[in-house]
């Protein structure tokens, strides 16, 4: 299955998220074992009116990898290990907006859990020759307005290992939605808010997670699933998308 995502005005009242799922299209670098792919299960919290993230990260290291491993993460996310035997260190970083940790395991380890908190707020600013039409972008920001992390964002631990795969949980305040690559295997109301899980086991560059107060429209074309999620109940814009993405598929 192959996904394209295409997001406009994340931030903004006119929100678009657009997705189409291909499903039985593959290329040679998605067709690579899982052993030989990191792989990312997350258990994250969004509170946006404090701009703050709450995660468990369960990571595996693909075949071969050494015993001491180097990530980025965002600044002040403060993380640290949950398994036993496995240590994290500060390292010196020049890369601007980062911080360095090593990992520090036992001979044979693959699979350990981090677990970091903090917030992220980035303001959007304009992007060049969009300036006049109110275009922005964030390196990262939860907001009681919405929602935009990517992988330069930062906001989950950057082994800089390429293509990785990943599961993510993704709990929310009540009437929010989350919007991830993949396949949504988990949408339902809880007693705190909302929960949502994403899942993609194709190799994708990074995750990227949009959340807010969305609507949801769906239409297939073919064997291609199509999504919308608009910021304001809007059928008729909701249609032209979807129209737009049954023709150009």
């Amino acid at each position: 299955m192959k996904q394209i995502i295409k997001t406009t005005c994340l931030i903004q009242t006119a929100c678009v998220i657009l997705i189409m799922l291909f499903h039985g299209l593959s290329g040679a670098e998605t067709n690579r074992p899982e052993a030989e792919l990191l792989n990312h299960d997350l258990s994250i919290v969004l509170v946006p009116e404090k701009s703050r993230i709450t995660a468990k990260d369960t990571i595996t290291l693909p075949s071969g990898s050494t015993p001491e491993i180097r990530f980025l993460l965002h600044p002040g996310l403060n993380p640290r290990s949950l398994t036993d035997g496995v240590r994290i260190t500060r390292t010196s970083s020049h890369e601007p907006g980062a911080e360095s940790f090593t990992v520090h395991m036992p001979d044979g380890t693959k699979t350990f859990t981090i677990w970091f908190e903090g917030e992220i707020f980035h303001e959007p600013e304009p992007v060049g020759k969009e300036y006049a039409q109110g275009f922005s972008d964030s390196r990262g920001i939860i907001s009681k307005q919405g929602v935009y992390l990517t992988s330069g964002s930062l906001w989950y631990p950057d082994f800089g290992e390429g293509l990785l795969t990943f599961a993510v949980d993704i709990e929310l305040p009540e009437g929010w939605d989350a919007v991830s690559q993949g396949e949504r295997t988990a949408y339902q109301k809880t007693r705190e808010g909302m929960r949502v899980r994403w899942e993609s086991r194709n190799a994708q560059d990074g995750i990227v997670i949009a959340a807010a107060r969305f609507h949801e429209y769906e239409d297939k074309a073919g064997n291609v699933r199509c999504m919308v999620f608009l910021r304001e109940d809007d059928t008729k814009l909701a249609g032209k998308y979807l129209d737009a993405a049954s023709r150009y598929i």
